[in-house]
């Protein structure tokens, strides 16, 4: 009988050690160690800048013979007869130009060639929120690469964020945050989120405290007939948690609008809505998947995790000034606004 029991123990025994996840005690964790933020133009750019720019480091990260880079190019202090001739002479050898104007990039070199993932022509300048002590979401965007340990024996994933900012009288705050996240070993884009996005001008109109930015982009996620000024937060969750051997990104989001003029004793953003985003693992790669409020909701409660686990977590990557503000600033919301 002793000999059953015990025999029954280790079988019990080992069928739930086969049964653990291999993402048992995983750890989303970014890792910058292998980031450099001074270093020269690559080669591989000289083709696609003017050569009268003056390049401008930012960020870079080689993962298996990739380059993940992140720099800016600045005209030149040159004369304008100078400038001229250098333009008449590089426009005869340059095959594409995608840099006409200074500003910010991003662009990923691999045996592919150069693949331009953000530029001036595209949406501004990179890595600018916050202006006048606005909208940081835990400065995030100070260390814009990172590399995360994600699908199992695939290498690291790489994190890039990008985005735009500004703060013009006439325009009102207009700034996003963007998280693009790829394979470090292909290149291939696993998925990409807006990890914050603001729009208003600081005066009240009509109805609301806060209008919508003056820009006004029917192409914003944050557009409304009403022009009512919003504010959008994601915050993202890493792991297996079903324990099916695939890891899974839950992005919550929640999106706040601005208080009305009426409402004498509160000014700033409140809840409007909320949603989740779901990718599971599979082939290597990522792919989406519906979810409810619902069961976004119950899945992180079944364990025990709150918006305040998500990444961002806090405001660890600010400095002086940036720490003092809020991770939501203006959003009223005790139970997530801190």
């Amino acid at each position: 009988m002793l000999k059953i029991i015990l025999g029954l123990f280790f079988t019990v025994t080992t069928l739930q050690s086969v049964s653990k996840s291999k993402y048992e005690n995983y750890i989303f964790q970014p890792n910058y160690s292998n980031v450099i933020n001074e270093f020269n133009k690559p080669d591989a750019l000289s083709k696609f800048v003017y050569p009268w720019y003056e390049f401008r480091s930012i960020s870079y990260l080689s993962t298996n013979k990739n380059e993940f880079v992140l720099f800016g190019v600045d005209v030149a202090d040159e004369s304008v007869n100078e400038l001229m001739k250098l333009r008449k002479d590089s426009k005869k050898n340059l095959r594409v130009n995608y840099f006409d104007s200074g500003g910010d990039a991003f662009v990923i070199n691999s045996s592919d060639g150069i693949r331009i993932e953000f530029g001036p022509s595209f949406s501004g300048d990179l890595i600018s929120t916050g202006h006048k002590a606005h909208d940081y979401f835990g400065c995030i965007e100070s260390k814009p690469i990172f590399e995360a340990s994600m699908i199992k024996d695939n290498g690291s994933s790489v994190w890039v964020i990008t985005g735009m900012g500004n703060n013009l009288p006439y325009a009102g705050v207009i700034e996003n945050i963007k998280v693009s996240v790829y394979d470090g070993q292909t290149t291939e884009k696993y998925f990409e989120y807006y990890a914050m996005i603001a729009s208003y001008i600081d005066e009240p109109w009509r109805d609301f405290d806060y209008v919508l930015g003056e820009t006004r982009n029917r192409n914003s996620p944050l557009f409304n007939e009403s022009f009512r000024g919003k504010k959008l937060f994601s915050k993202v969750f890493i792991d297996d948690f079903n324990k099916d051997d695939r890891l899974d990104v839950i992005i919550w989001h929640r999106q706040y609008h601005s208080t009305l003029v009426s409402d004498k004793d509160r000014k700033g953003f409140i809840f409007e809505k909320e949603w989740y985003t779901h990718y599971e693992e599979k082939d290597n790669s990522f792919v989406k998947k519906e979810m409810t409020v619902e069961a976004g909701t119950k899945l992180l409660e079944s364990v025990n995790l709150t918006w305040k686990d998500g990444f961002p977590k806090g405001n660890s990557l600010c400095d002086g000034r940036e720490a003092t503000v809020p991770m939501m600033p203006l959003v009223i919301d005790p139970r997530f606004a801190y």
